[in-house]
């Protein structure tokens, strides 16, 4: 299923500076994991990550001091990322603070609810997640 247009306005993999954000939650609840997107944002997950095909990665910065954020801006608490050699984005990396992911996250499973109305319980849970992070 492609949300973007509806959630986002759209994807523009050569103008986008989110394209690997929209793209990996597109690619996420495209394959109905909503389980697993509970899982990262919960807070006693042991759910550092998601990944998929083609080549996408959401990560959540976890608690402590770590050599592999040094590189992350210090506000981010998530890094999207597409590898080139499987979709070719203009920006292929993105970080982002816990505002933004909400905002995204939350645009996405408007959507991804108006089409799986079947799925309430699973979007509830998940809002709940958010509004508790």
């Amino acid at each position: 299923m492609d949300y973007f247009k509806d959630a986002f306005g759209g994807f523009d993999p050569q103008r986008d500076i989110d394209a690997p954000l929209k793209f990996s939650l597109d690619s996420l609840l495209a394959d109905e994991r909503l389980d697993d997107l509970a899982a990262l944002l919960s807070a006693h997950g042991e759910v550092g990550g998601l990944e998929g095909e083609p080549g996408w990665i959401i990560e959540k910065r976890e608690e402590g001091q770590s050599p592999y954020y040094k590189f992350w801006p210090s506000t981010a608490c998530f890094r999207s990322f597409v590898d080139p050699d499987s979709y070719r984005l203009m920006h292929p990396e993105f970080f982002c603070d816990m505002t933004t992911f909400k905002r995204y996250v939350n645009a996405i499973t408007d959507v991804f609810a108006k089409r799986h109305p079947n799925r309430a319980d699973q979007i509830v849970k998940i809002r709940q997640l958010l509004t508790e992070a």
